[in-house]
């Protein structure tokens, strides 16, 4: 990245000498680290090599705004990179947004391009995992530090605020700063750029704008679509052999009633529709809703036993086990609201989280550790049900899976498809 800013910087004197003449660099040592101890986030190393090393007004396309065929095009010519104590005023205004109930629908959330369907950004409207480094009439350019399965970490999305429903995240292309950054010095060393006001701003494509269109229906439903159509092709046998009832409306209602609180509606959608359990990677077992219920019961009633009052949570906090470093999880051994979907050979659980602490989200996943009671965990890698599913769903288009006739240990005499991460000339 050093080299890099050496590179542009060269170019921009040969252009125009007067460009450099603002020597003041984006950030300190101190304002980074004080913001990562505080926000629990990591920067990215190239990003905080550009801070503490870039001393120059710098600017880079708004194209995003042609391709979609914005109003607001017409008037925005570029995004401006911008001092660090002011992005995290943007970051501390917007990050945490959730999805509304508009944008959960199929018609928002499956826009081509933008990166939801696609598994490449987080299911969110402004996830506090991305960070805005450059600005633009409101809208942001933000480093991605919490991509989707199919995401890269310290990929460039673009945060949008503007007219015709079109507002909100958007992935860039870029997955790093140093790609943006290269295009931006080819486009100096080609010409492509302008001079006004003793500054050089780079051009704007003269590009067709792409149309936003909307699938058929609701992504997580296609989703299952195409899970359950490779099971039927793979692995028909799981289909009867797994069999498992479907949630009527009073399962869900039931359901709803035990934790106190309304289902998030991919999990209802699953539900609804799943007909046999998945095998997933792990060694995980889905539940059936039924199985979910009494999971879920028996586990509050050891809650309410005071089975878990036993220390279990001081001793973990003093022998530095992190159960609930960060604050994503409320510090608790179990909550009435961690809906038990899943469970392994050893008995641990893949839960979704009602009610998370300070700096977790709603929706968010966790697992359950009984193997020598190592107790709650935040899962690492899936934000809400639907990517843990969708990840699932990739495993199988890449091979990641093995057939056999076991179930628990059983010969069932049939072709039974088991999700892994590795395949199986991997292990």
């Amino acid at each position: 990245m050093e080299n890099l800013l050496q590179e542009i910087k060269a170019e921009l004197k040969k252009i125009l000498p007067e460009h450099l003449s603002e020597k003041e660099k984006y950030a300190t040592k101190k304002e980074i680290s004080d913001f990562e101890k505080e926000s629990g986030l990591e920067f990215p190393e190239e990003l905080v090599t550009f801070w503490l090393h870039c001393d120059f007004y710098l600017t880079v396309d708004a194209n995003i705004f042609k391709k979609l065929n914005c109003k607001e095009a017409k008037d925005t010519a570029h995004f401006t990179f911008n001092l660090f104590k002011y992005m995290v005023r943007a970051w501390n205004e917007d990050s945490g947004k959730e999805l509304s109930e508009y944008e959960k629908s199929y018609d928002y959330f499956t826009f081509k391009g933008r990166g939801f369907a696609e598994g490449i950004i987080t299911e969110t409207f402004f996830d506090k995992g991305w960070f805005p480094i450059a600005q633009s009439d409101g809208s942001l350019i933000l480093v991605d530090m919490n991509p989707g399965v199919n995401g890269t970490y310290g990929q460039l999305l673009y945060m949008m605020f503007v007219s015709d429903g079109k507002s909100g995240p958007y992935y860039s292309g870029y997955d790093s700063l140093q790609e943006l950054l290269n295009h931006y010095l080819e486009d100096l060393r080609t010409g492509r750029y302008k001079i006004y006001q003793d500054l050089v701003y780079p051009l704007t494509d003269p590009i067709e704008p792409i149309v936003l269109e909307p699938a058929a229906e609701n992504i997580f439903h296609l989703v299952l679509d195409e899970l359950h159509a490779l099971h039927k092709e793979l692995a028909p046998d799981q289909l009867t052999i797994l069999k498992i009832d479907t949630a009527t409306d009073e399962d869900i209602a039931e359901l709803e009633v035990l934790i106190d609180d309304k289902l998030p509606e991919d999990f209802v959608t699953w539900l609804r529709r799943q007909n046999f359990m998945l095998q997933a990677d792990g060694n995980y077992i889905t539940y059936s809703v039924r199985e979910v219920i009494n999971h879920l019961t028996y586990m509050n009633e050891l809650l309410a036993n005071g089975t878990f009052d036993d220390g279990r949570i001081a001793f973990h906090e003093k022998e530095g086990f992190g159960n609930w470093d960060g604050d994503f999880l409320k510090k608790v051994w179990w909550n009435p609201k961690w809906i038990p979907f899943a469970q392994d050979h050893l008995g641990n659980m893949k839960c979704i989280d009602l009610d998370p602490g300070s700096r977790g989200r709603k929706g968010q996943l966790i697992e359950m550790e009984v193997l020598h009671d190592q107790g709650p965990y935040k899962e690492q890698y899936h934000v809400s049900f639907s990517t843990y599913i969708k990840y699932q769903l990739n495993l199988v288009k890449k091979g990641q899976y093995t057939l056999d006739a076991h179930w628990e240990g059983r010969w069932e005499g049939g072709r039974l498809l088991h999700i892994q991460s590795k395949k199986a000339s991997e292990e």
